[in-house]
């Protein structure tokens, strides 16, 4: 297939995680016979350094030509751009899988209204601190119970306000099926890190959701792995590492791509519908991962470190092995 995909890499580590995901998009693109081509725009404090605004015009008009959008990160002082990119793209519905490697039966999702996230890792509430409109999130809740439904029939809502819980209770009454648990936010927090396996699909529509990210990220064992995409009604989507710009960082070759390379393939997913190229990149991280040489975040042998592109090449060498395997040619 043919598809147009842009990439935004932002402020920070970004540009150099979203090398390592373009990276291996190009390789799934030449293992499986797509012709990828990969546009680049400007977003966050890169973008108003060269142009005076954060999101400029042409990044815009780009996303309305493309098929998907990867983001790498925004600084926090422009993180009301990633709202606004949303929005203009019309997708709301954030979604982050977090998984464990180390820990048994971890396979949770965590559904956001990415209209009220700022920057992973940094400041989270944008806009105003009026109550959220419940009409405004009709759709991330929708898409929650569909989640559940496709998964375990779980669905945990964490610290709505009494407008938006009795919403959740009128969608519910379509999804009979689905077994529904309200949570107040630190005791959703609490359980997410003591017992993370008792969650299936976990949804936060108000602001003040971020001690969610923070405890996904103690769970996942880094913010590093986690990947997310943003979508709407259609197959168009947003995919973001979500760990921030973490700006000292910057240049030293020491980020962890793992969350970039991960949103990449929930894009080949979701957005390209391409299910065994997806998955072969995401069982590529995961053999790379477990061969125990990682970078700094995840690494318990300090000399067992790789840089950034060198684990963007431990997984490139496993990638032609797991789509010979999703081909059937191995």
């Amino acid at each position: 297939m043919k598809a147009r995909i842009l990439l935004l890499p932002g402020d920070g580590v970004g540009p150099e995680v979203i090398e390592q995901a373009r990276r291996a998009l190009m390789a799934v693109g030449g293992l499986f016979g797509h012709k990828f081509s990969l546009l680049e725009g400007l977003i966050g404090s890169a973008a108003m350094t060269a142009t005076g605004s954060a999101l400029p015009a042409d990044t815009m008009a780009a996303c309305r030509v493309c098929d998907a959008v990867l983001v790498g990160a925004v600084d926090d002082d422009v993180a009301d751009c990633l709202r606004e990119l949303s929005q203009g793209c019309e997708v709301q519905t954030c979604k982050m899988p977090v998984k464990a490697s180390h820990l048994t039966g971890v396979d949770t999702l965590i559904i956001r209204n990415r209209w009220l996230v700022g920057s992973w890792g940094g400041r989270e509430d944008v806009g105003t601190d009026e109550p959220v409109d419940p009409v405004q999130s009709i759709g991330v809740i929708r898409a929650a119970f569909r989640e559940a439904l496709r998964r375990r029939c779980r669905l945990a809502v964490v610290d709505t306000q009494e407008s938006l819980s009795r919403l959740v209770d009128q969608v519910s009454e379509g999804y009979p099926d689905v077994v529904l648990e309200y949570l107040e936010l630190m005791e959703g927090a609490r359980r997410l890190v003591e017992h993370p396996a008792s969650f299936d699909v976990i949804l936060g529509c108000d602001r003040g959701q971020d001690v969610l990210h923070r405890q996904a990220t103690i769970v996942a064992g880094s913010s590093g792995t986690l990947p997310t995409a943003t979508l709407g009604e259609g197959t168009f989507g947003i995919y973001e590492p979500a760990h921030g710009s973490v700006s000292p960082m910057a240049g030293l070759n020491q980020a962890n791509p793992t969350a970039a390379l991960l949103s990449a393939a929930l894009l080949l997913r979701h957005s390209l519908e391409l299910f065994k190229e997806a998955r072969s990149l995401e069982i590529a991280v995961a053999v790379a991962l477990n061969k125990g040489s990682v970078t700094a975040d995840l690494a318990d042998d300090p000399t067992r470190v790789l840089g950034t592109r060198q684990f963007g090449d431990a997984v490139l060498a496993q990638l032609p092995r797991m789509a010979a395997m999703a081909q059937g040619r191995a």
